[in-house]
């Protein structure tokens, strides 16, 4: 399509490219098409099928919402968590892990604790919450991650209590930000933060602290 000769109307010049159009170049054009739709189809069913990745503006209304729904809990007592059992059976060709887990946990404050935020974290698939008390849960987050129970008998100053859960890991394809690297067939590191549940307020997931 280049000016290569004396023709150099815009006309010609078309001519020229379509009748050089043919043979090993319609081929090399249709793979390069092919190929280049083929890995686009593939990043967007990886980043918008198997998973979703939110936007600024969607990580900051989850922010302010989750702020506004339960920043009542920042100042309210909540159990410490003195001990944790975890039974944990890894999956390193698959990338991925289940978890069974007991929270050991006692009120070191000075009043009563009649409700628990438990929160899971995004992604990961959180169940079998179980209470060795009497317990209903009140209300949760519309991600379903943020739980409120409340304790028909409170939990009072120096007493304890345990929670079971069950964790399940199990990341599909990649995001915008790669592929999840907990669970590798030559390595596997993970913390609390990273798959296990937690207990109350957390101001990290604060707008202020977001951005």
């Amino acid at each position: 399509f280049w000016v290569r000769s004396k023709e150099i109307g815009l006309r010609s010049r078309l001519q020229l490219a379509i009748g050089r159009f043919k043979g090993l170049t319609i081929s090399t054009t249709v793979l390069s098409i092919c190929l280049v739709m083929a890995v686009g189809g593939f990043i967007l069913y990886n980043n918008h099928v198997l998973n979703h990745n939110d936007s600024l503006a969607e990580q900051t209304h989850k922010s302010v919402e989750y702020e506004k729904r339960f920043i009542g809990f920042e100042h309210l007592p909540q159990p410490t968590i003195v001990g944790t059992k975890l039974h944990v059976d890894i999956f390193p060709k698959q990338n991925k892990a289940t978890i069974s887990g007991t929270y050991h946990m006692v009120n070191n404050t000075a009043l009563p604790i009649d409700s628990i935020l438990l929160s899971s974290v995004g992604g990961v698939s959180t169940e079998g919450i179980v209470f060795d008390r009497q317990a209903k849960l009140l209300t949760a987050g519309d991600n379903n991650i943020d739980k409120v129970y409340v304790l028909l008998k409170a939990l009072q100053r120096g007493d304890s209590m345990r929670i079971n859960f069950k964790v399940n890991y199990e990341p599909k394809g990649f995001t915008n930000n790669g592929v999840e690297s907990h669970v590798l067939a030559n390595g596997t590191y993970f913390t609390n933060r990273h798959l296990l549940p937690v207990i109350g307020f957390q101001p990290y997931r604060c707008v202020s602290d977001v951005s």
